[in-house]
């Protein structure tokens, strides 16, 4: 019986099909153009010169962004205009500011100057923090929807549990909630 259930079990293991390994996430994106010096072997759109309008850069961008979205498997839904969208994050420092954030210290009439924080001086905080979770870089989710988010667009989203979602909504209203009021 014993050998009888030995063999059984060992042709059973020879046909059992080995599973296949998952690709995981490699951080080998091009970053996104940001205010700091490029490294040498980083590629960014082209400078303008009498070869590229200003057209053609745009479109070159498009192009980027949509091949980074691609690579993180990042899916817009048809109806949405791609060339209209914020930029997706590869890192938390990246993140821009929003376009309607505008920074400034107002005086009120009592002559008192009242700080407001800047968007650098609330995103060094939110860096800062997001380091001390050990979160190395954004998901996919969290980086498309945070620039999304921040640009006071509607958002959408569908992704896996674990993933970053409650992050990818949490991040921008942090970041919104702290805003000046006059904004």
């Amino acid at each position: 019986m014993d050998d009888l259930f030995n063999l059984l079990s060992s042709s059973a293991r020879i046909t059992k099909p080995k599973k296949r390994k998952v690709p995981q996430y490699q951080p080998d994106l091009v970053p996104l153009p940001s205010s700091e010096p490029a490294s040498p072997e980083v590629t960014s759109t082209p400078a303008p010169n009498a070869k590229h309008s200003e057209a053609k850069l745009r479109q070159i961008h498009c192009e980027e962004m949509n091949a980074v979205r691609n690579r993180m498997n990042i899916s817009i839904h048809k109806s949405v205009d791609k060339t209209n969208l914020p930029d997706p994050m590869t890192s938390f420092a990246d993140l821009p500011p929003p376009a309607w954030w505008t920074d400034t210290n107002n005086n009120n009439n009592n002559n008192t100057l009242t700080y407001t924080p800047s968007f650098d001086d609330l995103k060094r905080i939110l860096v800062r923090n997001v380091n001390r979770g050990r979160w190395t870089e954004p998901t996919p989710i969290q980086m498309q929807a945070i620039p999304s988010i921040l640009e006071k667009r509607d958002v959408l989203a569908s992704a896996p549990t674990g993933s970053g979602k409650s992050g990818a909504f949490l991040i921008p209203a942090l970041l919104i909630g702290s805003a000046p009021s006059e904004l």
